[in-house]
């Protein structure tokens, strides 16, 4: 009976050693922590278009806060701000998901290779 060994030297067909695959893997930490900023980065626009809109929104129906001091504005400038918020955040929200969830999974591979994996 030809059974296979646990020797380092013995792998299935076609498969690499396992001393031969790290030596080959080569996880360029700096692009994934690159990629994960941009991704925050880009998650920061949106929420900055949408702030901005809102506050265009309150100005353009409440002509009396034409200010940018939000401590002056009252219960229906208010409402206004918020309707527009929750408009814009469902129509950005799968991209907002996306970018979160993105950010987040490179940020845990960053931390995966940082903490001795190598």
């Amino acid at each position: 009976m030809n059974a296979m060994g646990h020797s380092p030297q013995s792998t299935w067909p076609g498969m690499v050693p396992l001393a031969k695959a790290r030596a080959e893997c080569r996880i360029d930490r700096d692009a994934l922590a690159a990629a994960a900023v941009d991704r925050r980065a880009r998650l920061r626009n949106i929420e900055t278009i949408i702030e901005t809109a809102c506050e265009a929104a309150v100005r353009k129906r409440s002509p009396k806060h034409r200010d940018e001091d939000r401590d002056t504005w009252d219960r229906g400038a208010w409402s206004v701000y918020v309707d527009e918020a929750v408009r814009l955040t469902r129509f950005h929200a799968r991209t907002i998901a996306a970018l979160r969830r993105e950010a987040e999974h490179l940020e845990h591979l960053v931390a995966c290779f940082s903490s001795g994996a190598r």
